[in-house]
């Protein structure tokens, strides 16, 4: 086999040939996040080869380059739906740790989205800085007109002290706040959606009675009993997602580091299907500690990149287990 030379920085040809792959492969959607997509030359010009192909092409940036201007090229390159993020609802803590200016970028940004007829969400990481901010958080997009309000669980990617990291009791508080909050603000959304947490399931059936529905991102609606839970429910990494990095390499999610596989070098398909790894974690039967024997195990079942960033075990226990 020729050897491929693989680049941090992709050339708008091999763009839209990875686009092609994915196509191929029976890719239904992509989304395209960062670090900030948006920078990327001919950003447009992939993005609607992505949306020509038939692919449902979404895109998550900070705003800062999304002008009125550019606003319409994203429409009109085929994208529906754009996640503008901010750090913080308050302006003032938002620019103190991103750049001055940036809060007003990104508000701008969402106008400017909105006014070009764009599917807007308006997106926040649940750390340290912000976990009072849920309410503060639900009434800004609300003011906005969002249509999507979406809170990240935050990931740490190192066992290293970080001031960021919210500890599972404020974790666990959030949570519920959002849980409560919802009722209040889900009539002025299309959804209020939850990420990366999967255990808000468990504490929405704690709060709720043990009949209740799945309520996970998005909080989609299946009640325990139907067969689709085993499927829909719990961490989403190598069994509805996959992600790609810059280089190529083929992830079960941007934060769970364990290399699959090559764009550039592998068949997709044969990756998705047949990759060990994948295989491991498909099958809940696998996982060890107390995800492995808990009744939650198929509403929630713990993140999996967090004991694989903890312990290298990726079926091991969710260290921010709630249980």
């Amino acid at each position: 086999m020729k050897d491929v030379e693989i680049s941090n920085e992709f050339t708008t040809e091999q763009w839209i040939n990875i686009i092609d792959k994915l196509y191929d492969a029976g890719v239904s959607a992509v989304s395209f996040s960062g670090g900030e997509p948006l920078i990327l030359k001919d950003f447009i010009k992939i993005a609607n080869h992505a949306t020509n192909l038939g692919l449902s092409t979404s895109v998550a940036s900070n705003g800062a380059i999304i002008d009125k201007e550019y606003a319409k090229k994203l429409y009109d390159s085929g994208i529906k739906y754009v996640e503008i993020s901010i750090l913080s609802s308050n302006e003032a803590k938002n620019d103190l740790y991103r750049k001055k200016g940036s809060f007003q970028k990104s508000i701008d940004a969402v106008k400017n989205c909105k006014d070009a007829g764009l599917c807007v969400a308006l997106s926040i990481t649940m750390t340290n800085l912000v976990k009072d901010e849920v309410e503060e958080f639900l009434k800004l997009g609300k003011s906005l007109r969002c249509d999507v309000c979406t809170f990240f669980n935050y990931i740490p990617m190192s066992n290293d002290e970080d001031p960021l990291s919210l500890s599972n009791a404020e974790k666990e508080k959030i949570l519920k706040e959002i849980i409560i909050k919802k009722e209040k603000y889900e009539k002025d959304f299309k959804e209020i959606v939850v990420v990366q947490a999967p255990e808000i399931s468990k504490l929405y059936c704690n709060m709720h009675g043990s009949d209740c529905e799945l309520k996970q991102i998005g909080f989609t609606k299946f009640t325990k009993s139907e067969y689709l839970l085993d499927y829909v429910g719990g961490c989403f990494a190598g069994r509805f997602i996959l992600a790609i990095t810059t280089s190529g390499d083929i992830l079960p999610c941007p934060f769970f580091r364990v290399k699959l596989g090559n764009i550039l070098t592998d068949n997709f398909l044969d990756v998705w299907v047949h990759n060990k790894t994948l295989g491991l974690l498909r099958d809940r039967n696998n996982w060890k500690g107390k995800c492995g024997v808990c009744e939650y195990k198929i509403q929630c079942g713990g993140c999996r990149a967090r004991p694989y960033i903890q312990s290298g075990d990726l079926l091991g226990s969710d260290p921010s287990c709630l249980a």
